[in-house]
């Protein structure tokens, strides 16, 4: 099983990044700037890809990580998570022991002017409770991913996945800080 970080992000230097993020899998870093240009470079031992794009919207990012993705599962992130140096195991170990889950969703810590719903145990997602969690939250098989056709219909496929397969919840395996906030390394 491999897991690659798909990370969103604005006017960002991608070696940077990377590097304030903790990213140590592979990853795909969409940026938002006024060029369009790729590069690729290797942390940890793992590449990673950087695309940058004169073109806005952050769903537009997502899908344009998401359609370059290759590994097994992928991880949405945002430019001001900090991930923790066990977070592949974490993730993958979860997806073992829910190999039937099209999503899973993990609390991530966060300032708090940035929190967000968090749950103290696992459960299912339903279409009538996914949207209080953020997409910087969430993991999935590409495959599934890539069955929900983009970010714009993305709430739709999570009300279809939460009816039809499992969607569960996972414990703390991610950081979120806020920009002003230092980096932890």
């Amino acid at each position: 099983m491999k897991l690659q970080v798909l990370v969103a992000c604005v006017q960002e230097n991608e070696i940077t990044l990377a590097e304030h993020m903790n990213i140590s899998t592979e990853a795909i870093i969409c940026n938002q700037c006024q060029e369009y240009s790729y590069k690729e470079f290797v942390r940890r031992g793992r590449q990673i890809r950087a695309f940058s794009f004169d073109e806005r919207g952050v769903g537009k990012n997502r899908n344009n990580a998401l359609m370059r993705a290759e590994a097994e599962f992928v991880l949405f992130g945002d430019e001001d998570i900090i991930y923790n140096d066990d977070y592949e195991a974490r993730i993958l170990g979860e997806f073992g022991k829910n190999p039937q889950a099209d999503i899973l969703m993990f609390n991530v810590m966060a300032v708090e002017s940035r929190r967000t719903y968090e749950n103290v145990r696992h459960k299912r997602v339903r279409w009538y409770n996914y949207g209080r969690y953020p997409t910087y939250a969430m993991c999935a098989p590409r495959a599934s991913g890539r069955r929900m056709c983009g970010f714009r219909s993305f709430s739709a496929a999570a009300r279809n996945t939460a009816t039809g397969r499992t969607a569960s919840l996972s414990t703390t395996a991610l950081k979120r800080v806020s920009k002003s906030m230092r980096p932890r390394w």
